[in-house]
């Protein structure tokens, strides 16, 4: 076998091809499911809205894998300028249905926030009905009650300023992220940073 300057084994040109076509797979694997521009009907666009200079907003969002049996959750943090101060993919091996996974998702966005440090915040979901019941506090018959309830009494102590839903067109960045959790096996986080997939969703959002 062959050595290097620096006494390492070098490698031959077959096993450098292979290296290079699974580099290439995983790049192109990254950039898979970054969307155009997205517009609405009549040419105006649903995006992302930045929150008060005092405070942080955190998105979050969950995406099935049903055939797998995977469920990836997304979150970022951003703030008032626009800036993802932290971001995250997870995922989890579950088979539950997609009311568990919106409210594990805000769960998952609550707990980051946290260990991230970061608050006061605005937290944001496009799960209109999980978003209801935590505001309402109707988790009586439901089949998330359970977290909803610990969700609910997170809250304060977090710091969060509200709950809101808003449209799926203003929670791209989040359900990039969790879509893209579905791609990896462990879960990954960034602090001031994202992944390649999600870099257009971003630069959507951010304030003109």
């Amino acid at each position: 076998m062959a050595y290097n300057l620096h006494g390492e084994p070098i490698q031959d040109c077959l096993e450098v091809m292979q290296w290079c076509r699974a580099f290439l797979s995983d790049f192109h694997s990254q950039e898979e499911g970054v969307d155009q521009p997205i517009v609405l009907p009549g040419n105006v666009r649903s995006v992302w809205r930045p929150p008060d200079i005092d405070c942080y907003k955190i998105n979050c969002d969950a995406a099935m894998d049903s055939v797998g049996g995977r469920i990836g959750f997304g979150v970022v943090i951003r703030d008032h300028l626009g800036f993802v101060l932290a971001s995250c993919s997870q995922v989890m091996a579950a088979s539950f249905g997609a009311a568990m996974a919106e409210t594990m998702a805000i769960y998952r966005g609550l707990l980051f926030s946290r260990d991230c440090g970061l608050g006061p915040c605005h937290l944001e979901s496009d799960a209109v009905v999980i978003v209801k019941r935590i505001n309402e506090g109707s988790h009586l018959d439901s089949e998330s009650e359970g977290i909803l309830a610990e969700i609910s009494s997170r809250l304060s102590n977090l710091k969060v300023r509200s709950v809101n839903h808003v449209p799926r067109l203003a929670n791209c960045v989040a359900h990039g992220l969790a879509k893209f959790a579905l791609k990896v096996v462990d879960d990954l986080f960034w602090m001031e940073d994202y992944p390649p997939c999600v870099r257009k969703a971003v630069l959507l959002d951010m304030p003109r």
